[in-house]
């Protein structure tokens, strides 16, 4: 069984508190404000979704897009009301690898799981939209995270997540306690999709 210590033992990197988006959500916590740091770019190989990062998703789909007026990024409660994800269905992935073990996950284990795209309206995420595409990813994280409930599952590779990755700074430390409707947390092996482990899981209370 895949050792939670992968992802346990790594400092949180960043503490989220954010204004809760829905009467669901009983604590209160700040939206992240700073901008994360940028990654490298990756190169676009295909138009095929499936192979696309996520933060390149508009351009892999519809690379003519035209362009757009930008508009200021929204606040981390505001992208969450846009968010439309049931209990339990919740799912998460760190790495840049492309979808395809997540596509691969949802076809032979769990098709009713949704990611944060496809919980998201489609034309709310282009890159063309906002004027700091960097710091709407990094909200978007967070209000997946605060959207969740129930059960979550996160697709993790064997040599674990990145220091500097979305899953670490910004959905993590939310999921692993702040969320207060999230019950659990079951890490999935990318390689082995058997292969689980509960790396949250909610006290119960007497």
């Amino acid at each position: 069984m895949l050792s939670s210590n992968t992802i346990l033992l790594i400092p949180l990197l960043a503490t989220a508190i954010f204004s809760a988006p829905t009467d669901s959500l009983t604590s209160t916590i700040a939206a992240q404000s700073d901008a994360p740091t940028k990654r490298e770019t990756p190169s676009i190989a295909s138009n095929n979704v499936h192979e696309c990062p996520y933060w390149l998703i508009d351009e892999c789909e519809d690379p003519d897009v035209p362009p757009a007026k930008k508009s200021p990024v929204p606040s981390v409660s505001e992208i969450a009301k846009v968010i439309k994800v049931e209990r339990d269905l919740a799912l998460f992935y760190t790495s840049e690898d492309g979808f395809a073990k997540v596509y691969e996950f949802q076809r032979l284990f769990h098709p009713n799981l949704k990611y944060i795209h496809e919980c998201t309206p489609r034309e709310y995420y282009q890159r063309t939209k906002w004027d700091d595409y960097w710091l709407f990813i990094n909200r978007w994280s967070i209000a997946f995270s605060v959207a969740s409930s129930g059960t979550v599952h996160v697709l993790v590779p064997p040599r674990g997540p990145k220091n500097d990755s979305n899953w670490l700074t910004d959905e993590w430390p939310i999921l692993n306690g702040k969320n207060p409707n999230v019950d659990q947390v079951i890490q999935v092996d990318t390689e082995d999709f058997e292969n689980t482990t509960i790396i949250y899981e909610k006290t119960r209370e007497l």
